[in-house]
């Protein structure tokens, strides 16, 4: 039962890793100079992610249709207390949007 409220917590703050990351990540996009917008937008989210995180997120940053939003998402794996075990097998996403400026 305590391996499974583990998993529980773990997956709760892997939600919270995903939305931080997206959200600095919107943040940086919206305010970088049009040209730079992606790559501040996917440096932003990576560097508020955990080590152990940065290499394996899926990060997809952009206009939030045409519109005047700038877009990011977050997808990230729960770590699994025992992982040769089993995988925890849905991917958690935070997603965010901000205002562009200028």
């Amino acid at each position: 039962m305590l391996i499974l409220l583990w998993e529980c917590v773990l997956a709760g703050y892997t939600y919270t890793q995903a939305g931080h990351a997206a959200d600095q990540g919107a943040h940086r996009g919206a305010t970088a100079a049009e040209g730079t917008r992606e790559a501040a937008c996917r440096n932003g989210a990576r560097n508020s992610l955990g080590a152990s995180w940065q290499d394996s997120a899926g990060i997809r940053c952009g206009d939030a249709h045409g519109s005047s939003l700038y877009e990011a998402e977050v997808e990230l794996e729960v770590p699994v207390l025992f992982p040769g075990l089993a995988s925890f097998p849905v991917p958690i996403r935070g997603r965010a949007a901000v205002a562009k400026e200028g």
